[in-house]
This record gives C-alpha cells, structure tokens and sequence, in this order.
C-alpha cells in the first residue's frame, strides 16, 4: 500500500513525498525478510521498489543514493520466471552518465546469465554502450543477439500472467537500439520516427513504471540523438520529457551542449 500510494505522487509533481513512501515500502520489506527469515531476492517486488525509489532519488538529484539503490537491485540474485529484469537500471544509469566502458562490460555480465530476460537486457545495452564507444558494427552483432533472445522469452512466459508483459518489456529494449543504429545507417529517419513514437508512447503512459523510468529513457536517447548529429530530434524529446515533469533539468544534457 504504501508503495502504491508511491506510484502516484510523481504525477501530481510530488517527488519529495514520493520519495517518504517508497522509503517506508522499503523499510517494511526489509523488516519482512529480517522478521521471516526470507531472502530478498525470493520477493520480486524487492527490486521493483528499489528501481522506483531509485528513480525517485535520481529525479530529486540524489545521484549517490540512487546508484546505492540501482547496484542493490542490479545484484539481486536472480528468482522467477523474470529473473534479472531490474538488472537494467543500473547498466542504463552508467550510459546515461556516459560511462560506457563500465557500461559494457557490467552489460556483458549480465548477457552471461541463463535468463532470456538477463540476455536480453545484456545484449541490448552492451549494443548501446557500444554506440557510446562509437563501436557500431558490435552495436549491430549485439542486436542481433538480443533479438534471438526474444522469442526465448516469449516462450517462457507463454500461457503465464507475464505472457502480455514479454512483448512490451522486450520492444522497449530492442526499438531503443535498433533505432539508435538506424540514425547512424543509411535511413536515420526510421530512427528518428521510431524514436518520437517511443517519446509519446512514454509521454502518454500513465504507469509509473513507464513515465518515470521513461523520463531518464527520454534523457537517454535525446543524449544519442545529440552524438548522432541529431540537434532537432534531441530537442523534440526534451519536449516530451516536459510533457511528463515540467519541472525537470536534464545535468546530463546541458553538460552536453
């Protein structure tokens, strides 16, 4: 409950009181796990709330406490049939801040991993962060091996509750870099329409999970758009990053320009 109520707030421009209620979610897991003898990692949840709260912190400019909070959830050990989703938020946080060495090889970890999911998500941002290494012919081979691990997970998940989720989880991931890739190639206005319906896709999405996470997703890509030459496309994602918090300043951007 207390988490839930987390969910809201962010929309309503209440960061800071966002911030007290996925605190407290976290405090009352972590006193279930000590109380009950329960590993975190065996609770999914654990690391979802620690991606928001994560997020929460980032948005609020808390950057060391939001990598505490990514690097928790990054080294959960996998449970489940979505083991190693909340890998993500930390290797996508490193190419944000345009650390993309140390980006890629936590990326390569990750794609060694048994899960569809963590391959997925490996192959995915370690072909990011080769694009931030200026790298694109092992940006391509990375995409490629990503979206052989896609029907993998389609697969795994076929005929579960999460069977829905494996499309729009794996599209994110794989359009995000097969978009990046394409405003480098011979037809760089593919990316740049793929990167604009992804904006308002995000910009429109009343999911926390989708909108805030989307925010730094945004920030993200209007930072490639920028090393891809790219000005105009980079200032119509700012736009929609407004659409979803009027009030955010992208550091990573202005140290960009």
């Amino acid at each position: 409950a207390q988490h839930m109520y987390g969910h809201v707030l962010p929309r309503l421009g209440k960061w800071q009181e966002a911030l007290h209620q996925l605190s407290e979610a976290d405090r009352l897991e972590r006193e279930y796990y000590a109380t009950q003898n329960v590993a975190p990692e065996e609770d999914w949840h654990h690391g979802h709330n620690l991606h928001l709260l994560g997020t929460v912190q980032l948005r609020l400019g808390n950057e060391a406490e939001a990598e505490r909070l990514f690097k928790e959830a990054f080294e959960l050990k996998g449970r489940g049939m979505l083991a190693d989703r909340y890998a993500a938020p930390w290797i996508e946080h490193l190419i944000l801040r345009g650390r993309f060495a140390e980006a890629l090889q936590t990326a390569q970890e990750v794609e060694k991993r048994s899960s569809p999911v963590a391959q997925l998500i490996g192959a995915t941002l370690a072909g990011e962060a080769y694009i931030g290494l200026d790298r694109l012919a092992e940006a391509k081979k990375a995409l490629k091996r990503a979206e052989a691990a896609q029907p993998k997970l389609q697969a795994m998940l076929k005929n579960t509750p999460y069977e829905t989720f494996a499309s729009s989880f794996s599209r994110s991931f794989l359009n995000t870099l097969a978009s990046e890739i394409a405003l480098r190639g011979k037809t760089p206005e593919e990316g740049e329409r793929q990167f604009i319906a992804m904006a308002d896709a995000l910009a429109a999405n009343p999911r926390l999970d989708a909108w805030a996470d989307g925010l730094f997703r945004l920030e993200r890509m209007a930072q490639d758009a920028r090393r891809a030459g790219r000005p105009e496309l980079a200032q119509a994602l700012v736009e929609r990053m407004k659409k979803i918090d009027p009030g955010f300043t992208s550091t990573a951007l202005a140290a960009a320009q």
